[in-house]
């Protein structure tokens, strides 16, 4: 039941008929004159519901980030100061069950940047979470250092991302595109966020191909394959990568680096990847039809 009114308040506040920002200036201000703005009303109802749950607030995270995410983002002053300290009361809520806030975290990065980079947000709600969050952070005990930090990583994930979504898709904007997701890529990898990290190298290597630069291309999937080892760990989906074995996803994206070296004619490269699957298929799987097809393909290049 309590899921089903959250979901259902933040499915109210961020319908389309009710974005009064879509709306031209005297049309917002007759809605504004004759109803108020209900989303903030609403807003408030969900705040007065979720401060209840008290101890029980540790029970929705991190289902409800998500929902609370995209009401945070509806471009409402009022609305955005009034519901942001949300986000506090979950870490509070899962470092005092368990001792750290990993949930929240991961959960906040994976949101905020799908939901961001997809064209909601602005610098007003970059400048008041982080605000807010430290703030409510400061003083704390066991949250002014960790949530500090937290929150400062999430403010320079919202820089980067309002800059990589400023720069257009046209042609001649290809290049400011590489670079803002050669940014985003290398935060995640500083901070270690090994699943975001991987969704940018994901994006970078489609910008490559779609230039037609595919050395780059298979560079940048390499980026992906070194992470991994040659183990039987399973590993469930992500992406455009479906559930299989580490070994699995390792062998197919370093047979995706050698297609894209051959096609940007860096054969040194493909040559090395090639010796590097042969000595698998020899020596760990015993799997000699690969491997004989391996040494042709490495002696073609």
């Amino acid at each position: 039941v309590w899921i089903a009114f959250f979901q259902l308040s933040v499915t109210f506040i961020t319908q389309w008929p009710l974005q009064l920002e879509n709306f031209s200036s005297a049309k917002r201000a007759k809605i504004l004159d004759k109803y108020g703005d209900i989303r903030t009303v609403m807003a408030f109802q969900v705040l007065s519901m979720w401060q209840s749950l008290d101890e029980h607030q540790v029970k929705f995270v991190p289902l409800l980030i998500g929902p609370f995410v995209s009401m945070t983002l509806v471009p409402q002053s009022d609305l955005r100061k009034a519901t942001l300290p949300i986000f506090f009361d979950m870490m509070e809520a899962e470092m005092n069950a368990h001792g750290s806030f990993k949930q929240v975290e991961d959960a906040l990065f994976n949101h905020l940047d799908e939901q961001v980079s997809g064209g909601h947000g602005d610098e007003e709600y970059k400048e008041l979470l982080s605000k807010v969050l430290i703030e409510k952070c400061q003083g704390h005990p066991s949250l002014n250092d960790n949530g500090i930090l937290f929150v400062e990583s999430l403010t320079g994930l919202l820089e980067r991302l309002l800059h990589y979504r400023a720069v257009g898709h046209g042609e001649g904007n290809r290049f400011k595109r590489t670079v803002c997701t050669v940014n985003l890529l290398n935060f995640y990898r500083e901070i270690g966020r090994p699943q975001m990290y991987i969704r940018y190298i994901d994006k970078l290597c489609e910008l490559h191909l779609e230039a037609g630069s595919f050395a780059e291309a298979g560079f940048t999937v390499l980026l992906h394959a070194d992470m991994l080892e040659w183990r039987d760990t399973a590993l469930g989906p992500q992406g455009r990568h479906p559930a299989e074995r580490e070994r699995q996803r390792k062998e197919r994206l370093l047979k995706e680096a050698i297609s894209h070296f051959d096609k940007g004619k860096v054969w040194e490269q493909g040559i090395r990847l090639c010796k590097q699957l042969a000595e698998q298929y020899e020596t760990e799987l015993f799997d000699y039809r690969q491997l004989s097809q391996t040494l042709v393909l490495t002696y073609l290049e």
